[in-house]
């Protein structure tokens, strides 16, 4: 396993959620969540398409 794996497994355990190839999000900073975009402090963070079904899921939003 590597250092990225090992670390994404450890943060997603602790309310992190990769919603994007290049994006992890603190579940407990969303503003707000509007198409295929999340806002965090005013900061539009893309939701890839492959990770979109998979995190509203995770929110009881999908």
């Amino acid at each position: 396993m590597t250092t990225n794996r090992l670390q994404f497994n450890q943060l997603q355990a602790h309310k992190f959620a990769r919603v994007h190839q290049s994006y992890l999000v603190n579940l407990e900073r969303i503003d707000k969540i509007e198409h295929n975009h999340i806002y965090i402090n005013n900061t539009l963070t893309p939701i890839g398409n492959r990770y979109k079904t998979p995190f509203l899921k995770r929110l009881d939003l999908g």
